[in-house]
């Protein structure tokens, strides 16, 4: 078969707006049968993962007590019963950056008022986690943050990656292995508990109601109207609308995007420090994007880039799919009652290249590049490898595989989950290294996404739960982009020239 063949799952012209998710049944494409290689077998591992996850499952790491209180929300306000001086210790715990710190900031207040009586940092951390019910969990990961040592990898001595040590070497040979330490440790927090605190003081909890206002809002007002006057919110997007007419987002609900970024933790130094956040749009956009109210989830330490980024998400993912199968007891402090929500993710978000790595679609250079999966074909220079996302095909151009004519960008086709599951399929079933380049290049598909493991019902589901990276483009790339042409410094290949 040519790349320009038309593929079982190939981009057509269709503009149907309708937004429905496949109804066939999806689960013979985990199962690993006629998966023939070793990195897409890996991949279908982590989702047939997600998908038997549940709440009790050792691999969710929450103790006895956070999955009590997780089952059977706590009522009140979790600072009710605390004193100043030991709301002083929280207040120290929450703010300083290290335990040293805490210790030294300890010291200093005893030095002045000696008659504080102070928690130790351990005594301060456990009774955060006690009043709040929500806890810091460890997993061991590789020491050069190739891997998280879970499922399918948790029996594993060594990274599949770089084959370094689960744990440190030096210790077990001293111990005789019966207290192993990890050489590095991953850090998570359940999204769970999180949102259980939020409810329980009235002031957050009625914030919270702004969706459930939101909706019939919405609802109403294409009832009466045909569509909204104005756009404002992401929930009044064409996907969640029809989410709220069918009944799929209900009033209790909670609605999450999720958001995984990198930072260079030294201007100096090679550092790589990856956290992904869920950002809750239950509260009103004044509100959900401010610190306080959005919710960490994961810490990779670096110093190097993840290898294998679904191992790192599987934990909290695991969490998330075991709420939406059996959904999340809330104490709501305002209605004075108990809820019972569904948890429904709409967004994943992430810039161009860490998009690439939970979507499981291609990069920016590739035939296929947009991650809404819209199936804009991009053109490429005669010797060159990197496509790029150009409508007008350039003049006197006739490069194979690539010479599409111009392309009106108000015809491009509606994105498709029928249209991107079958070119999954097409993509899982590669007999050969040589043929999975091929219908890589093709599909605009690299691998499946671990966030194919949710419910179905409780996701948009790929690719239209995927966002576009427009505060790059608007404030980096363009900009750059058009400063360089003006100033004759862009960089360009021959015949071409600065000059002209």
């Amino acid at each position: 078969m040519g790349l320009d063949d038309p593929l079982p799952g190939d981009f057509d012209n269709s503009r149907s707006s309708s937004f429905r998710r496949p109804t066939e049944n999806m689960d013979n494409l985990w199962s690993g049968a006629g998966i023939h290689l070793d990195n897409l077998r890996t991949s279908a591992a982590f989702v047939r993962e997600l998908q038997q996850a549940t709440l009790g499952d050792p691999t969710e790491g929450l103790s006895c007590e956070g999955l009590e209180s997780l089952c059977n929300p706590l009522r009140g306000e979790p600072s009710a019963s605390v004193n100043e001086d030991t709301w002083l210790a929280i207040d120290l715990y929450l703010g300083t950056l290290s335990e040293a710190m805490y210790e030294t900031v300890c010291i200093a207040i005893l030095c002045h008022l000696p008659g504080t009586d102070l928690l130790s940092y351990y005594r301060a951390k456990c009774l955060v986690a006690d009043l709040s019910g929500v806890e810091l969990i460890v997993h061991n990961m590789c020491v050069n943050s190739c891997v998280v040592f879970t499922r399918p990898f948790l029996e594993l001595g060594s990274c599949p990656v770089c084959y370094e040590p689960q744990y440190d070497q030096f210790q077990i040979q001293m111990s005789d292995g019966k207290d192993r330490a990890p050489c590095q440790e991953f850090h998570t927090i359940p999204i769970g508990p999180q949102i259980q605190v939020l409810y329980r003081t009235p002031e957050t909890a009625m914030h919270a109601h702004y969706l459930c206002e939101e909706c019939s809002c919405v609802l109403s007002e294409i009832q009466s109207k045909g569509c909204l006057a104005e756009y404002l919110d992401v929930l009044h997007s064409t996907n969640l609308i029809d989410m709220f007419e069918d009944g799929c987002i209900e009033e209790d609900d909670i609605v999450l995007m999720f958001l995984i970024d990198s930072a260079q933790l030294y201007a100096k130094k090679v550092s790589a420090c990856w956290i992904y956040i869920w950002v809750l749009f239950n509260l009103p956009p004044s509100l959900c994007y401010k610190k306080s109210f959005v919710f960490i989830s994961g810490f990779i330490p670096g110093l190097n880039n993840p290898k294998n980024i679904d191992s790192f998400l599987l934990l909290r993912l695991h969490h998330l799919v075991s709420l939406q199968k059996e959904g999340l007891q809330i104490w709501d402090s305002t209605l004075e009652c108990k809820l019972w929500s569904k948890v429904f993710l709409a967004l994943l978000t992430a810039d161009g290249p860490g998009m690439m790595h939970i979507t499981g679609l291609v990069g920016y250079h590739s035939k296929h590049s947009c991650h809404l999966y819209c199936g804009l074909a991009g053109h490429h220079e005669e010797h060159g490898k990197h496509y790029f996302p150009a409508l007008l095909k350039p003049i006197s151009y006739s490069v194979e595989g690539s010479a599409h004519d111009d392309i009106d960008i108000k015809d491009l086709p509606m994105p498709s989950c029928k249209k991107y599951h079958q070119n999954l399929h097409y993509l899982l079933a590669s007999p050969s290294e040589s043929q999975y380049r091929a219908r890589h290049l093709a599909t605009g598909i690299s691998k499946p996404s671990v966030f194919s493991g949710l419910v179905p019902s409780a996701t948009l589901g790929l690719p239209h739960s995927a966002s576009s990276d427009i505060m790059h483009l608007a404030m980096l790339n363009i900009s750059d982009l058009m400063i360089s042409l003006w100033r004759r410094t862009m960089d360009c290949t021959k015949p071409d020239d600065r000059s002209t």
